[in-house]
């Protein structure tokens, strides 16, 4: 999954494997009027008897938000300290904007009923997803945020919380200059090829990336498939800008 701030907008991109090697996983998603999002990691639950029927979290996302989330927006004669209080009380905004979503996410896992070996596994390491959101407004203001989730199991259930200390503005504010971010699966460092110029297109360069990527090692070519998705949210509009379906979901009409 890649994140790219050019000045004509925000861009996501996710790639389409899922866990049980199809290829036809939907990661992107409309969180709300002006904002988009991807989800990585544990992102849709399998049907150990259909591995062809998966239900994707992206679902509890879609169109979840009414208002745009809030921005910093500081004055320009803001302090150091003043610009530090003001995107640390942004995280917590967020995450508790968002919190609705994850009672719907556990809730999945908790209808599922776990193979011994599942529950074992969950039991062992914890599961996780990581959640992207990018969000553009009218007057040119745009906000890149990264957040991580776990899935612990307590008392005999699945529980979804955000990870402390996790969540990350990465932008927030009027375009500067270009902004480049990847995130691989645990076992895969991405390369966003240097060579790469703001003078490419935004396809072009998510498509090196996700190349790049693939070609790394075994461990990324087989937990990153194509088609690659792409969608941008620029001056508050929210548009798709390729994608494996003819009507994605998840995207207002």
């Amino acid at each position: 999954m890649t994140a790219l701030v050019r000045q004509e907008g925000v861009y996501l991109a996710a790639d389409s494997r899922r866990t049980s090697g199809f290829n036809d996983a939907n990661k992107l998603f409309q969180l709300g009027p002006h904002a988009i999002g991807a989800i990585r990691g544990s992102a849709m639950l399998d049907d150990a008897e259909d591995p062809a029927n998966s239900r994707m979290f992206a679902r509890h996302f879609f169109d979840f938000l009414k208002e745009p989330l809030p921005t910093t927006k500081n004055s320009a004669r803001a302090t150091k300290n003043e610009r530090y209080l003001a995107k640390f009380g942004l995280k917590g905004q967020i995450e508790e904007l968002l919190a609705g979503t994850l009672v719907r996410v556990a809730q999945d896992w908790n209808d599922d009923e776990l193979t011994p070996e599942a529950l074992e596994a969950v039991k062992a390491k914890t599961p996780k997803f990581g959640l992207t959101i990018a969000q553009s407004e009218p007057d040119g203001w745009f906000l890149l945020v990264d957040l991580t989730c776990q899935m612990p199991w307590t008392n005999g259930r699945m529980c979804a919380e955000f990870e402390d200390g996790n969540t990350e503005v990465l932008y927030d504010g009027p375009y500067e200059k270009m902004r480049f971010d990847s995130f691989p699966g645990p076992e895969c460092v991405a390369i966003c090829p240097v060579r790469q110029t703001p003078c490419e297109s935004a396809e072009t360069m998510i498509d090196n990336c996700f190349d790049a990527t693939i070609e790394q090692s075994k461990d990324c070519a087989r937990d990153v498939g194509g088609p690659i998705d792409i969608a941008v949210t620029a001056s508050g509009v929210v548009r798709v800008v390729r994608h494996k379906h003819q009507t994605p979901p998840y995207f207002r009409p």
